[in-house]
């Protein structure tokens, strides 16, 4: 059954209604519990905008995972130092953020952190590897939020170009051109397959049959 629907533009700048079945957020509970941990023990917090499909991260690991989620304010994002302090007093274990307000944090306490929305690097990796994870996690929004993860782990070297990673849970990634593999290490089109694809477009069957494949 249909769980949701969420606008996203994309790379296209013409938003377009994407359906999310709840089989592709019960395989996304399955990614937490199984490849982050996410426990009753662990306290998370909701930083993404409800029109942000990382918010569905968020409430899966809080709602479906057993975690204890904090709502944050308007107030408290926008005043980095209070985010700083508030990271810290409520124990938060796990967070989710686009690189871009990574930088311009320095948090304590965390067991996890989780990039996502936009491409990290090397910088922003080394510096926070006083956490023990550090997962950049991949995935257009046709593909239930995630697709694919990289995890860091503190004591590990840090490569000069940080990768995606691999597929998570249930999903494969092929590097394609047109209908035939790319051998390593030449370009193509990343194609995304297995469980927790959308259902499709809202009202779009072309767009849907060209790009669902």
């Amino acid at each position: 059954d249909l769980a949701y629907c969420i606008y996203t533009s994309g790379t296209t700048g013409k938003p377009k209604g994407v359906m999310i079945e709840h089989y592709g957020v019960a395989n996304l509970r399955e990614y937490f519990i199984e490849k982050q941990g996410v426990n009753e023990n662990d306290n998370v917090i909701q930083f993404a905008s409800i029109a942000f499909d990382a918010t569905v991260s968020e409430m899966t690991m809080g709602l479906l995972c057993g975690a204890c989620m904090h709502v944050l304010s308007a107030e408290i994002q926008k005043d980095t130092k209070a985010f700083e302090n508030y990271i810290e007093e409520n124990k938060i274990s796990i967070a989710i953020l686009p690189p871009v307000y990574l930088n311009q944090v320095k948090l304590r306490g965390l067991r996890t952190i989780i990039t996502a929305g936009s491409e990290t690097n090397y910088d922003l990796v080394k510096r926070n590897s006083h956490i023990p994870v550090y997962s950049n996690d991949y995935g257009p929004t046709e593909a239930t939020v995630c697709a694919t993860y990289w995890k860091h782990n503190s004591s590990d070297e840090v490569p000069e170009r940080i990768p995606i990673g691999k597929p998570m849970n249930n999903k494969q990634v092929y590097i394609m051109n047109g209908e035939a593999l790319c051998g390593i290490g030449v370009p193509g089109e990343l194609c995304i397959a297995g469980e927790g694809l959308a259902r499709g477009y809202l009202n779009r069957p072309e767009l849907t049959a060209e790009k669902f494949v």
